[in-house]
């Protein structure tokens, strides 16, 4: 008979993690339990540290993922480097909101003009190790009316017998009493256009230490030009290198019903940066009538190994049904 050992739940009271006992498994498989600290965090953790945690909250500018991992690896993301200090490790933002911007910091603030709100944040950890975030947005100007409203659930999966799991993401967007415009800083040849232009939405800054960088879109593996920059349309692309001599990267899938589907995709190598941003607004802005709405939907996969295009047409094709 297999020796049985338990992994917890834990449960929050003001604050206190305490441990509730939940299902065995067998001796062998990883243990993970989660922790979860009142209106701040919830984060899955196992033997050697956090595999994931989501940050939420009152004071940070915007909710986010970081650390995100493998069980038993470094984290494959970073918060707050030097370079860019409103990088959240896998976070969304809007980078302008009708010519507002909600994305870098402002000096006297260390916050962006365009602000980012949340509220009825609803986490439910489950016992198998997978979990459900649901929490309500809005976007606005200082003490101004609400201008985009967003509807935003997360499920997490369990990591399986090799570490890997996924994040389906899905935000239902409705505009306010207005019209919307989103966009991005423009790209040539657009007029004040710049290379290192296009960005806005969903992101990810993969960590400092991530080594011998690699990327593929669906379609073939990613040269990076000589400012370090990738663009791209495809329905997938992943990052991977080495990370403490382990292969592994994150993978982001676009959903066929996204808007502007398959979209341009936005990747850095540099010296200092590993980024990859689902960037559907490079190359021309994004128009919402009043109380219109739209929907995004990704999905994410945390990976040990490298993905070419192959892995990543299959990954795409059962996420997306075909």
């Amino acid at each position: 008979m297999p020796i049985q050992v338990r992994i917890v739940l834990l449960i929050v009271v003001v604050g206190v993690v305490r441990p509730l006992p939940c299902a065995a498994e067998e001796a062998g498989t990883p243990q993970l339990h989660w922790e979860q600290k009142a209106e701040q965090s919830i984060a899955l953790v196992g033997q050697d540290g956090v595999v994931w945690q989501f940050n939420f909250g009152a004071e940070q500018p915007k909710p986010y993922f970081h650390p995100l991992g493998l069980p038993g690896l470094a984290p494959l993301t970073v918060d707050r480097p030097p370079d860019h200090a409103w990088h959240h490790g896998l976070w969304f933002s809007w980078k302008f909101i009708n010519g507002v911007n909600y994305w870098e910091h402002m000096p006297e603030t260390q916050r962006p003009l365009g602000r980012t709100a949340w509220s009825d944040v609803h986490i439910n950890p489950h016992p198998d190790s997978s979990a459900d975030i649901v929490m309500e947005l809005t976007y606005s100007l200082p003490d101004g009316p609400v201008v985009l409203k967003e509807h935003r659930k997360l499920f997490l999966s369990a990591p399986d017998e090799l570490g890997q799991y996924w994040i389906d993401w899905r935000s239902d967007f409705q505009a306010g009493e207005a019209d919307v415009t989103l966009a991005c800083t423009p790209v040539p040849p657009a007029p004040g256009g710049v290379a290192h232009g296009g960005y806005g939405g969903l992101s990810i800054r993969y960590a400092r230490e991530l080594d011998e960088r690699r990327a593929s879109s669906a379609e073939q593996e990613a040269e990076f030009a000589g400012d370090g920059i990738h663009r791209s349309k495809s329905v997938a692309f992943d990052y991977n290198g080495l990370i403490a001599g382990r292969e592994a990267g994150i993978a982001m899938l676009d959903h066929p019903d996204n808007p502007r589907h398959p979209i341009d995709w936005y990747a850095i190598r540099s010296d200092v940066m590993s980024y990859l941003n689902a960037a559907f607004m490079t190359y021309e802005p994004f128009d919402v009538p009043a109380r219109g709405s739209f929907t995004l939907r990704y999905r994410l996969i945390v990976h040990p190994g490298r993905w070419d295009a192959a892995k990543l047409r299959s990954e795409y094709q059962e996420y997306a049904g075909r």
